[in-house]
């Protein structure tokens, strides 16, 4: 009798997982130019760093929740060819025109080694994932599925935060009027999320 309601178990333990479709954890990717690892989820909040001026209470949560990379180090000392060799997976000196910040490449004298890129995007979109992208890139869009996956319907203002911020307060430099601009360019990323995410 054991035996079998052991077999009857297995068996449907079986059918229960053939029968439910494989569920995909979510990966939310972030890039961020001169985060350092005093700031947000990599700080030691007994120590003084970046956090006493910048709050990141929802990148530390998802940071909380899911993978954070320590020992992770950029290809280039310059952020467009590290956003390269993080979409390609190759050395930044490998993405051809995209392997210098600004800087053009000479395609008739030599083939374009990103041309050849396919870019982890991609990837995961033949794998089943719904895929998009926002904001500051600086590297070819078709990388990441091209223009229809750029979610940045409410703007893009976010690329120059501080620049941005520094506009819309002019002369009132008060903390209220700083909240104020802020929250301004939270929102904009909020929404274009959001119309990622419908």
């Amino acid at each position: 009798m054991n035996r079998l309601l052991v077999l009857f178990a297995l068996i449907g333990t079986s059918l229960a997982s053939h029968a439910a479709p494989d569920k995909k954890p979510n990966i939310v990717f972030l890039f961020a130019d001169d985060l350092g690892r005093y700031a947000s989820a990599y700080s030691d909040p007994q120590r003084p760093s970046a956090n006493d001026i910048v709050s990141t209470p929802v990148f530390d949560r998802i940071a909380g929740e899911g993978a954070l990379g320590w020992n992770v180090f950029v290809s280039a000392p310059s952020c467009s060819p590290s956003r390269a060799a993080l979409i390609s997976g190759r050395h930044f000196f490998r993405n051809g025109s995209h392997s210098q910040l600004h800087s053009p490449w000479h395609g008739n004298r030599a083939e374009d080694p990103w041309n050849e890129v396919k870019g982890f995007g991609l990837l995961l979109q033949e794998a089943g994932y719904h895929i998009g992208w926002s904001h500051k890139m600086h590297i070819a869009e078709d990388r990441m599925g091209g223009k229809q996956n750029n979610f940045r319907s409410a703007g893009g203002k976010v690329n120059q935060f501080s620049q941005n911020v520094s506009r819309a307060i002019g002369e009132d430099d008060s903390k209220a009027s700083i909240k104020k601009a802020k929250q301004q360019l939270y929102d904009e990323c909020r929404k274009n999320f959001r119309s990622f995410l419908s």
